[in-house]
Protein backbone atom coordinates (compact mmCIF):
# COMPACT_ATOMS: atom_id res chain seq x y z
CA UNK A 1 0.00 0.00 0.00
CA UNK A 2 0.95 3.53 -0.83
CA UNK A 3 -0.11 7.19 -0.30
CA UNK A 4 -1.61 7.11 -3.94
CA UNK A 5 -3.86 3.97 -2.78
CA UNK A 6 -5.20 5.83 0.05
CA UNK A 7 -5.97 9.14 -1.53
CA UNK A 8 -7.69 7.23 -4.25
CA UNK A 9 -9.82 5.25 -1.58
CA UNK A 10 -10.13 8.67 0.26
CA UNK A 11 -11.96 9.66 -3.38
CA UNK A 12 -13.70 7.07 -3.89
CA UNK A 13 -15.83 7.29 0.03
CA UNK A 14 -16.36 10.91 -0.95
CA UNK A 15 -18.58 10.15 -4.45
CA UNK A 16 -19.30 6.34 -3.91
CA UNK A 17 -19.06 6.14 -7.67
CA UNK A 18 -15.85 4.60 -9.75
CA UNK A 19 -16.38 6.55 -12.95
CA UNK A 20 -16.32 9.93 -10.97
CA UNK A 21 -13.80 9.46 -8.27
CA UNK A 22 -11.54 8.23 -11.49
CA UNK A 23 -11.90 11.04 -13.47
CA UNK A 24 -11.56 13.16 -10.49
CA UNK A 25 -8.33 11.26 -9.40
CA UNK A 26 -7.34 11.15 -13.31
CA UNK A 27 -7.04 7.39 -13.29
CA UNK A 28 -9.09 4.88 -15.31
CA UNK A 29 -12.37 3.02 -13.72
CA UNK A 30 -10.16 0.03 -13.97
CA UNK A 31 -7.16 1.33 -12.03
CA UNK A 32 -9.49 3.10 -9.39
CA UNK A 33 -11.26 -0.61 -8.80
CA UNK A 34 -7.74 -2.07 -8.58
CA UNK A 35 -6.45 0.20 -6.24
CA UNK A 36 -9.24 -0.69 -3.77
CA UNK A 37 -8.75 -4.42 -4.22
CA UNK A 38 -5.24 -3.98 -3.67
CA UNK A 39 -6.17 -2.31 0.16
CA UNK A 40 -8.37 -4.82 0.40
CA UNK A 41 -5.97 -7.52 -0.42
CA UNK A 42 -3.62 -5.77 2.50
CA UNK A 43 -5.88 -5.75 4.99
CA UNK A 44 -7.73 -8.99 4.38
CA UNK A 45 -11.53 -7.40 4.26
CA UNK A 46 -13.87 -5.86 2.10
CA UNK A 47 -14.12 -2.02 2.20
CA UNK A 48 -16.41 -1.09 -0.15
CA UNK A 49 -19.41 -3.46 -1.21
CA UNK A 50 -22.67 -3.25 -3.81
CA UNK A 51 -25.99 -2.87 -1.81
CA UNK A 52 -28.96 -3.42 -3.98
CA UNK A 53 -27.04 -1.19 -6.94
CA UNK A 54 -25.75 0.94 -4.28
CA UNK A 55 -22.28 1.71 -3.35
CA UNK A 56 -21.64 1.85 0.08
CA UNK A 57 -18.48 1.37 2.97
CA UNK A 58 -18.61 -1.52 5.07
CA UNK A 59 -17.38 -1.02 8.72
CA UNK A 60 -14.00 -1.77 7.96
CA UNK A 61 -14.08 1.11 5.10
CA UNK A 62 -15.74 3.16 6.97
CA UNK A 63 -13.02 3.02 9.83
CA UNK A 64 -10.07 3.40 6.62
CA UNK A 65 -11.78 6.41 5.54
CA UNK A 66 -11.57 7.97 8.57
CA UNK A 67 -8.09 7.19 9.84
CA UNK A 68 -6.66 7.81 6.53
CA UNK A 69 -7.52 11.73 6.63
CA UNK A 70 -4.87 12.63 9.16
CA UNK A 71 -2.18 10.43 7.38
CA UNK A 72 -3.11 12.23 4.23
CA UNK A 73 -3.51 15.96 5.57
CA UNK A 74 0.31 15.07 7.31
CA UNK A 75 1.45 13.65 4.21
CA UNK A 76 0.57 17.01 2.07
CA UNK A 77 2.05 18.97 5.05
CA UNK A 78 5.15 17.51 5.10
CA UNK A 79 5.60 17.84 1.67
CA UNK A 80 5.16 21.32 1.29
CA UNK A 81 7.43 21.55 4.24
CA UNK A 82 10.26 19.83 2.57
CA UNK A 83 9.58 21.60 -1.04
CA UNK A 84 10.04 24.78 1.06
CA UNK A 85 13.34 23.80 1.94
CA UNK A 86 14.86 23.87 -1.21
CA UNK A 87 16.73 26.44 -2.66
CA UNK A 88 18.60 27.45 -5.92
CA UNK A 89 20.94 30.28 -6.46
CA UNK A 90 20.21 31.31 -9.73
CA UNK A 91 16.98 31.87 -11.72
CA UNK A 92 15.14 29.23 -13.34
CA UNK A 93 14.01 31.66 -16.29
CA UNK A 94 10.63 30.27 -18.19
CA UNK A 95 8.88 31.09 -21.82
CA UNK A 96 5.58 30.98 -22.13
CA UNK A 97 3.68 31.11 -25.65
CA UNK A 98 1.44 33.97 -25.71
CA UNK A 99 -0.94 31.69 -27.37
CA UNK A 100 -1.96 29.15 -24.71
CA UNK A 101 -3.66 32.75 -23.07
CA UNK A 102 -6.19 33.36 -22.23
CA UNK A 103 -8.70 30.79 -23.87
CA UNK A 104 -6.15 27.95 -24.83
CA UNK A 105 -4.53 26.74 -21.76
CA UNK A 106 -4.81 28.94 -18.74
CA UNK A 107 -4.56 26.10 -16.58
CA UNK A 108 -0.52 25.84 -17.62
CA UNK A 109 0.72 28.93 -16.54
CA UNK A 110 -1.62 28.38 -13.61
CA UNK A 111 0.03 25.61 -12.86
CA UNK A 112 3.60 27.17 -12.90
CA UNK A 113 2.85 30.11 -11.19
CA UNK A 114 1.39 27.76 -8.43
CA UNK A 115 4.82 25.85 -8.82
CA UNK A 116 6.70 29.56 -7.37
CA UNK A 117 4.25 29.36 -4.35
CA UNK A 118 5.28 25.44 -3.67
CA UNK A 119 8.92 25.86 -4.80
CA UNK A 120 9.73 29.52 -2.55
CA UNK A 121 13.26 28.96 -2.70
CA UNK A 122 13.34 28.77 -6.22
CA UNK A 123 13.57 31.96 -7.95
CA UNK A 124 11.85 32.18 -11.00
CA UNK A 125 11.19 34.33 -14.07
CA UNK A 126 8.33 34.03 -16.29
CA UNK A 127 8.00 35.68 -19.54
CA UNK A 128 5.19 35.58 -22.02
CA UNK A 129 6.93 35.73 -25.61
CA UNK A 130 6.41 34.29 -29.01
CA UNK A 131 6.71 30.19 -29.69
CA UNK A 132 9.66 31.21 -32.02
CA UNK A 133 11.14 33.56 -29.42
CA UNK A 134 11.01 31.29 -26.58
CA UNK A 135 13.21 28.23 -29.23
CA UNK A 136 15.84 30.80 -29.88
CA UNK A 137 16.26 31.71 -26.96
CA UNK A 138 16.35 28.16 -25.59
CA UNK A 139 18.80 27.35 -28.08
CA UNK A 140 21.02 30.85 -26.72
CA UNK A 141 20.67 29.48 -22.98
CA UNK A 142 18.60 32.57 -22.10
CA UNK A 143 15.94 30.28 -21.10
CA UNK A 144 16.06 27.27 -19.69
CA UNK A 145 12.21 25.83 -19.84
CA UNK A 146 9.89 27.14 -22.70
CA UNK A 147 5.98 26.05 -22.98
CA UNK A 148 4.34 26.72 -26.75
CA UNK A 149 1.79 24.79 -28.79
CA UNK A 150 2.53 22.42 -31.39
CA UNK A 151 0.25 20.26 -33.85
CA UNK A 152 1.08 16.29 -33.74
CA UNK A 153 -0.51 13.12 -36.07
CA UNK A 154 -3.52 11.72 -34.13
CA UNK A 155 -2.49 8.91 -34.38
CA UNK A 156 0.10 9.53 -31.95
CA UNK A 157 -0.99 7.15 -29.55
CA UNK A 158 -1.55 7.36 -25.32
CA UNK A 159 -0.05 10.62 -23.46
CA UNK A 160 3.41 9.28 -22.76
CA UNK A 161 6.66 11.95 -23.12
CA UNK A 162 8.76 8.90 -25.01
CA UNK A 163 6.75 8.43 -27.79
CA UNK A 164 6.34 12.07 -28.86
CA UNK A 165 8.36 13.30 -31.91
CA UNK A 166 11.58 14.74 -31.79
CA UNK A 167 12.39 15.92 -35.25
CA UNK A 168 10.84 19.25 -35.24
CA UNK A 169 13.05 21.91 -36.79
CA UNK A 170 14.20 24.93 -34.92
CA UNK A 171 14.06 28.16 -36.51
CA UNK A 172 17.54 29.56 -35.55
CA UNK A 173 19.61 26.43 -37.02
CA UNK A 174 17.09 24.52 -38.66
CA UNK A 175 18.51 20.90 -37.21
CA UNK A 176 16.35 18.72 -35.23
CA UNK A 177 15.66 19.44 -31.57
CA UNK A 178 16.63 15.90 -30.63
CA UNK A 179 18.16 17.84 -27.29
CA UNK A 180 15.08 18.73 -26.49
CA UNK A 181 12.66 16.85 -24.02
CA UNK A 182 9.11 16.96 -24.80
CA UNK A 183 6.46 16.74 -21.84
CA UNK A 184 2.88 17.16 -23.29
CA UNK A 185 1.01 19.14 -20.63
CA UNK A 186 -2.31 19.35 -22.75
CA UNK A 187 -3.80 17.53 -25.79
CA UNK A 188 -6.66 18.50 -27.73
CA UNK A 189 -8.12 17.63 -31.36
CA UNK A 190 -7.09 20.32 -33.66
CA UNK A 191 -10.02 22.42 -35.00
CA UNK A 192 -10.35 25.79 -36.76
CA UNK A 193 -12.02 28.98 -35.97
CA UNK A 194 -13.67 31.28 -38.51
CA UNK A 195 -16.90 33.76 -38.00
CA UNK A 196 -20.12 33.13 -38.84
CA UNK A 197 -19.96 34.99 -42.24
CA UNK A 198 -17.28 32.86 -43.21
CA UNK A 199 -18.35 31.33 -46.60
CA UNK A 200 -17.50 27.42 -45.14
CA UNK A 201 -19.87 28.11 -41.92
CA UNK A 202 -22.50 26.12 -43.11
CA UNK A 203 -19.88 22.81 -43.22
CA UNK A 204 -20.30 20.43 -39.99
CA UNK A 205 -16.73 19.81 -40.25
CA UNK A 206 -13.52 20.83 -42.68
CA UNK A 207 -11.60 19.00 -44.83
CA UNK A 208 -8.05 19.78 -45.54
CA UNK A 209 -9.21 21.00 -49.30
CA UNK A 210 -11.33 23.72 -47.81
CA UNK A 211 -7.61 25.32 -46.74
CA UNK A 212 -7.20 25.60 -50.03
CA UNK A 213 -7.21 29.51 -51.36
CA UNK A 214 -7.43 30.55 -47.27
CA UNK A 215 -5.05 32.49 -45.14
CA UNK A 216 -5.15 30.88 -42.03
CA UNK A 217 -3.49 32.25 -38.56
CA UNK A 218 -1.17 30.18 -36.98
CA UNK A 219 0.77 30.49 -33.36
CA UNK A 220 4.35 30.36 -34.61
CA UNK A 221 6.39 29.03 -38.04
CA UNK A 222 4.15 26.66 -39.83
CA UNK A 223 6.86 24.59 -40.56
CA UNK A 224 8.32 24.14 -37.61
CA UNK A 225 5.38 24.11 -34.98
CA UNK A 226 2.86 22.64 -37.20
CA UNK A 227 4.67 20.09 -39.10
CA UNK A 228 2.45 17.40 -39.79
CA UNK A 229 -0.08 19.42 -40.93
CA UNK A 230 1.93 21.60 -43.27
CA UNK A 231 3.59 18.53 -44.71
CA UNK A 232 -0.27 17.24 -45.46
CA UNK A 233 -1.31 20.47 -47.04
CA UNK A 234 2.17 20.62 -49.37
CA UNK A 235 1.23 16.78 -50.22
CA UNK A 236 -2.24 17.54 -51.76
CA UNK A 237 -0.93 20.52 -53.13
CA UNK A 238 -3.33 22.38 -51.23
CA UNK A 239 -2.44 26.57 -52.16
CA UNK A 240 -2.30 28.22 -48.05
CA UNK A 241 -1.68 31.23 -47.23
CA UNK A 242 0.32 30.90 -43.40
CA UNK A 243 0.18 33.70 -41.43
CA UNK A 244 1.81 34.06 -37.49
CA UNK A 245 -0.35 35.47 -35.51
CA UNK A 246 0.37 35.05 -31.64
CA UNK A 247 -1.78 36.89 -29.79
CA UNK A 248 -5.05 35.56 -29.77
CA UNK A 249 -7.44 38.99 -29.70
CA UNK A 250 -5.43 39.49 -32.65
CA UNK A 251 -6.69 36.21 -33.97
CA UNK A 252 -10.04 37.34 -33.10
CA UNK A 253 -10.19 40.38 -34.46
CA UNK A 254 -8.74 39.33 -37.91
CA UNK A 255 -11.34 36.13 -38.45
CA UNK A 256 -14.10 38.83 -37.90
CA UNK A 257 -12.69 41.54 -39.90
CA UNK A 258 -10.90 39.38 -42.58
CA UNK A 259 -13.09 36.42 -42.69
CA UNK A 260 -9.53 34.34 -41.93
CA UNK A 261 -9.59 31.08 -40.31
CA UNK A 262 -7.54 30.32 -37.11
CA UNK A 263 -5.78 27.16 -36.01
CA UNK A 264 -8.05 26.13 -32.37
CA UNK A 265 -8.57 23.64 -30.26
CA UNK A 266 -11.71 21.18 -29.49
CA UNK A 267 -12.97 22.40 -26.05
CA UNK A 268 -13.64 19.13 -23.66
CA UNK A 269 -17.28 20.00 -23.70
CA UNK A 270 -17.71 19.79 -27.34
CA UNK A 271 -16.71 22.35 -29.89
CA UNK A 272 -16.52 25.99 -28.50
CA UNK A 273 -18.83 28.78 -30.44
CA UNK A 274 -20.16 32.07 -29.86
CA UNK A 275 -22.40 34.74 -31.74
CA UNK A 276 -19.74 35.97 -33.80
CA UNK A 277 -17.62 32.50 -34.50
CA UNK A 278 -17.38 28.98 -34.63
CA UNK A 279 -15.54 26.06 -33.80
CA UNK A 280 -15.35 23.25 -36.56
CA UNK A 281 -13.37 19.97 -36.69
CA UNK A 282 -11.18 18.79 -39.10
CA UNK A 283 -12.50 15.68 -41.20
CA UNK A 284 -11.78 12.44 -39.01
CA UNK A 285 -9.93 14.57 -36.39
CA UNK A 286 -6.18 14.18 -38.33
CA UNK A 287 -4.66 16.12 -36.04
CA UNK A 288 -3.65 17.02 -32.52
CA UNK A 289 -3.03 20.53 -31.14
CA UNK A 290 -0.71 19.75 -27.87
CA UNK A 291 0.57 21.82 -25.38
CA UNK A 292 4.10 21.11 -24.50
CA UNK A 293 6.74 21.94 -22.38
CA UNK A 294 10.13 21.94 -23.42
CA UNK A 295 13.33 20.97 -21.68
CA UNK A 296 17.26 20.43 -22.06
CA UNK A 297 17.53 16.36 -22.09
CA UNK A 298 19.87 17.22 -19.25
CA UNK A 299 18.44 18.88 -16.69
CA UNK A 300 19.19 20.38 -13.56
CA UNK A 301 17.11 19.73 -10.35
CA UNK A 302 14.72 23.14 -10.70
CA UNK A 303 13.80 21.63 -14.19
CA UNK A 304 12.85 18.14 -12.65
CA UNK A 305 10.83 19.73 -9.67
CA UNK A 306 9.19 21.81 -12.75
CA UNK A 307 8.24 19.05 -14.98
CA UNK A 308 6.68 16.70 -12.26
CA UNK A 309 5.14 20.09 -10.44
CA UNK A 310 2.92 21.03 -13.52
CA UNK A 311 2.04 16.61 -14.61
CA UNK A 312 1.10 16.56 -10.87
CA UNK A 313 -0.89 19.34 -10.26
CA UNK A 314 -2.41 18.77 -14.38
CA UNK A 315 -3.59 15.32 -13.18
CA UNK A 316 -0.67 14.13 -16.03
CA UNK A 317 1.52 11.97 -13.35
CA UNK A 318 0.18 8.83 -13.48
CA UNK A 319 -0.27 8.97 -17.40
CA UNK A 320 3.04 10.20 -18.37
CA UNK A 321 5.03 7.61 -16.01
CA UNK A 322 2.63 4.87 -17.66
CA UNK A 323 2.08 3.72 -13.74
CA UNK A 324 -0.62 3.59 -10.74
CA UNK A 325 1.91 4.42 -8.47
CA UNK A 326 2.41 8.25 -8.75
CA UNK A 327 1.84 10.36 -6.09
CA UNK A 328 -1.62 12.41 -6.20
CA UNK A 329 -1.78 16.58 -5.88
CA UNK A 330 -4.16 18.29 -3.45
CA UNK A 331 -3.52 21.68 -5.04
CA UNK A 332 -3.15 24.10 -2.51
CA UNK A 333 -4.93 22.38 0.21
CA UNK A 334 -6.30 19.54 1.67
CA UNK A 335 -9.87 18.88 0.71
CA UNK A 336 -12.18 19.14 3.04
CA UNK A 337 -13.20 16.02 4.96
CA UNK A 338 -16.21 15.28 5.87
CA UNK A 339 -16.23 13.52 9.03
CA UNK A 340 -19.88 12.41 9.09
CA UNK A 341 -20.92 8.97 8.37
CA UNK A 342 -21.18 7.89 4.96
CA UNK A 343 -24.01 6.50 3.08
CA UNK A 344 -24.83 4.83 0.23
CA UNK A 345 -25.37 6.39 -3.07
CA UNK A 346 -27.33 5.49 -5.89
CA UNK A 347 -24.32 4.64 -8.81
CA UNK A 348 -26.43 2.84 -11.87
CA UNK A 349 -23.02 2.71 -13.84
CA UNK A 350 -21.19 0.73 -11.24
CA UNK A 351 -22.93 -1.94 -10.18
Amino acid sequence: MDIAHLSYFSTLCETLNYTEAARKCFISRQAMRQSVQMLEQTYGIRLIENQHNRLALTPAGEILYDRAQPVLRSYYELNNAMRGCIRSESTLHIGVSRSITPCYAPEVLTAIQRFTETYSGIPVDIVLMTADEIVQKLEEGILEAGVLVETEAADMGDLRAADFPRTLELPLSKRPCSFYRRTPLRRDPLTLLLSVTHPLIHKKSLTLQDLDGQTLMVMGQPETFFLPLYRAVLRQNIHVNWQIVPDFYEVSYRILQDNCLAIDRQDSSGYMSTDVDRNLPLEDNAFILSCNLLTPEKETAPIQFLRQALLTELGLAERAAGTRESVPSFGNKIPQIRRSRIHARAVSDDT
